[in-house]
């Protein structure tokens, strides 16, 4: 079974390299705009990240999208919300 199956796949990468090597001595053609990207500096294809400001936490955020954008709401921390963490991190501790 295995011997079979290499012998189709060698078989079928033999046939792709004699295709392939017909065409090692012709020339192709083609434009300056298909070739320009892959000639570009490492440096020019790379963009820089931006660090997101710090200094908006809890006050809400929009992030854009090309499907639209994301907003999130400012965030704040009830009396309630703050003894239900302190209740948990008492049962942590036990």
């Amino acid at each position: 079974m295995k011997d079979r199956a290499f012998e189709d796949r060698t078989k079928e990468l033999n046939e792709k390299l004699a295709k392939e090597k017909a065409l090692a001595g012709v020339t192709f053609e083609v434009s300056k705009s298909t070739v320009e990207p892959l000639l570009k500096d490492r440096a020019a294809l790379i963009t820089q990240a931006t660090p997101a400001p710090a200094n908006n936490a809890g006050n809400g955020s929009t992030q854009n999208f090309p499907g639209g954008a994301i907003t999130t709401p400012p965030v704040s921390v009830t009396g309630a919300a703050m003894e239900q963490d302190e209740f948990e991190k008492d049962e942590d501790d036990e």
